[in-house]
């Protein structure tokens, strides 16, 4: 199969389409027009501030999308020729927008914690995740105006962390995995913040499993460099081992960060019990996922509910945004990125005075020609949130808001297998 366009290089405008849609902002902005009809202040602030919620979700990926976009806080009739054609707003006016609708969620938008509700940490969570694209695009990009940004996230994600209750998930021997397993969102709601819920028995279901295994849903796979990027189990690098990159799949297995093997299929993984090694037929490049994946029971279709916040993120963001502004320290390491390792067995701890290793350096060549002076804990801060956040969505945006997209035009390498084919 192709690639994306967006990778291949080959996107063109389309004629109709390609996220240019409005719909759902109406339907926002004509419930807040509307609101005022229900006599319970308290009720309708809550729902106010979730419409507020939905508004900035959409905003964000417009912005995401399109850079510059018209600011519409009114529902736009057939009579509303200037606002129907009113050029674009700036990127800074629409994300100052996006910050007070955000803001707003979060003093209105009820505590009570539901893994499938919109809650005032699922605002937090989507505030903390939204000022750090934007400020981290804006430092890349030269824009201006970022540390504003960080700072926000910063804010947001500590308040989360601190006055949310939620905890990493770390029941079982393999808590990474398993969190990406269940069919019920609420028995790993320790960890996540808001998930969507599916359910078979009224045709809520996905095809993610499918996805992963089946040759003619898109052969789907993984390149050598994720695959490079993880430690090994006590933190030192893959990358430093003699001849690593001629490593065969089974030698290059052993001794890793436990979340490779929690998110490929390595030697040694079963289904149902039984001894399922990679399939090279279903798979680009030769490795094959495994997240998100039961039992041969859902091959057709899933119902693993599908997390859209989760803590792990938010400690991601906060450690991140902190490396970026320069204030990050050890003790926000140990209660971030470390807690992460820490949960899956890795024994090796992130410092702020990380050792610049050279193979994830010339991954982001945007960020090495620049060589801040905390450029070691950057690379890790992204290797982490590499390994940690594989199929959640977050790659593509990531290499954007970096400015790395670069990368994309390198050879996309695979498996080593030798000239035996012994892998």
């Amino acid at each position: 199969p192709a690639l994306k366009d967006e990778v291949s290089g080959q996107r063109i405008i389309p004629e109709t389409g390609g996220g240019w849609s409005w719909t759902t902002l109406r339907q926002i902005n004509y419930f807040l027009e509307n609101s005022h009809r229900c006599s319970d202040a308290a009720v309708r602030e809550h729902y106010n501030g979730i419409a507020r919620f939905f508004r900035a979700f959409f905003y964000y990926e417009k912005v995401k999308r399109f850079g510059d976009v018209p600011w519409y806080d009114k529902v736009v009739g057939s009579g509303d020729k200037d606002l129907l054609n009113k050029p674009r707003d700036s990127r800074k006016y629409v994300m100052e927008k996006v910050l007070d609708d955000l803001n707003y969620a979060i003093a209105n938008i009820s505590e009570t914690k539901d893994v499938y509700r919109v809650t005032k940490w699922a605002a937090l969570a989507l505030k903390s995740r939204v000022m750090l694209f934007e400020g981290t695009f804006r430092k890349y990009h030269n824009l201006g105006d970022w540390q504003e940004c960080l700072e926000e996230s910063v804010k947001a994600s500590e308040e989360l962390i601190k006055d949310g209750g939620f905890a990493l998930f770390s029941k079982g021997t393999t808590p990474y995995a398993d969190l990406f397993m269940t069919l019920n969102a609420t028995e790993t709601s320790s960890e996540i913040i808001l998930a969507r819920d599916y359910n078979n028995t009224v045709q809520l279901r996905h095809s993610v499993q499918n996805y992963t295994k089946s040759p003619t849903a898109g052969c789907t796979g993984v390149t050598r460099r994720l695959v490079d990027a993880y430690l090994m189990a006590d933190g030192s690098f893959h990358t430093a081992r003699a001849n690593y990159d001629k490593l065969g799949f089974v030698e290059e297995c052993k001794n890793r960060d436990p979340r490779m093997a929690q998110t490929l299929r390595t030697p040694g993984y079963q289904i149902d019990g039984v001894s399922t090694p990679a399939d090279l037929s279903s798979m680009k490049l030769g490795y094959q996922l495994r997240k998100y994946y039961i039992n041969v029971q859902y091959d057709g279709f899933s119902e693993v509910d599908m997390p859209v916040f989760r803590l792990a993120e938010i400690y991601l963001n906060l450690a991140e945004a902190k490396a970026e502004l320069g204030t990050l320290t050890d003790a926000d390491l140990e209660n971030t990125v470390n807690k992460l390792r820490a949960r899956v067995g890795v024994t090796g701890k992130l410092t702020t005075s990380a050792t610049v290793e050279p193979w994830i350096a010339d991954c982001y060549p945007t960020l090495k020609a620049l060589n801040p002076s905390n450029l070691g804990v950057i690379l890790e801060i992204r290797r982490e949130r590499t390994v940690e956040l594989v199929m959640e969505g977050f790659r593509y945006w990531d290499i954007m808001r970096w400015k790395e997209g670069k990368v994309f035009e390198e050879e996309f390498l695979g498996m080593y297998i030798p000239s035996g084919g012994q892998i």
